[in-house]
């Protein structure tokens, strides 16, 4: 479900309480505390009324709940997954699918610019990416991005007075893969090449330089 419950639309009404969820992190098999609330039933499931019991907690980058079978025969919503709806006698929803390895979502805070390492299907490879705004004002500045087992570094800015989220799809770097080949530069490494001397520091024999075609002001100078 890609709800997120904050904002007027879904202000959480009823009792809250702090309980032990009935379920577990099965990484480390502890139990952990959650927030119980019943929240109002979302407008797309309307003219259905009621509200629906959810255990608040940040259990995925980009999906924002889960609504459970117990919740679906409550409502007698039923799933058609050859047409991708959700649907009852009065209502019909359309479902949308994602790879969920394809998407990463990162949250940028106000006036802030943060470094982030996202996804690629790239292969090892170093490229060049040119300034970039979305339409939301989030930007990426140009850059030499190096990627490395899939995985590479980007620094995006939020300039608004908003908190932004930024979706970034797994192809978003493929576009520019073929901008940039180390073979085509001539590199160098700036530790081996020897700095010149101040003038007065070098052993430079003035006496070689042919001086018989200057007149007496050049050659003073």
């Amino acid at each position: 479900m890609r709800r997120r419950v904050v904002g007027d639309r879904f202000t959480i009404n009823g009792p809250q309480q702090k309980r032990s969820s009935n379920f577990k992190n099965d990484l480390n098999n502890t139990y952990f505390m959650g927030v119980l609330a019943n929240i109002p039933i979302f407008d797309e499931l309307k003219p259905l009324t009621g509200n629906l019991e959810f255990v608040l907690y940040n259990f995925h980058d980009y999906f924002d709940g889960i609504i459970g079978i117990r919740d679906l025969r409550n409502l007698k919503l039923n799933i058609d997954t050859y047409n991708k709806i959700l649907f009852n006698k009065t209502i019909e929803i359309p479902l949308h699918y994602r790879n969920e390895f394809n998407i990463q979502k990162i949250e940028i805070p106000p006036f802030t610019s943060v470094l982030k390492q996202i996804k690629t299907n790239l292969p090892n490879c170093e490229i060049i990416i040119p300034d970039f705004q979305s339409n939301d004002s989030l930007k990426i500045p140009s850059s030499l991005l190096k990627v490395h087992n899939g995985l590479t570094t980007i620094e995006i800015s939020n300039p608004t007075n908003e908190t932004q989220l930024a979706l970034i799809d797994e192809n978003f770097l493929k576009p520019f893969a073929q901008n940039y080949n180390t073979s085509q530069f001539e590199c160098f490494n700036i530790e081996e090449i020897t700095p010149s001397l101040p003038l007065g520091e070098t052993n430079f024999d003035f006496s070689t330089i042919r001086t018989d075609h200057m007149n007496r002001e050049e050659k003073f100078e």
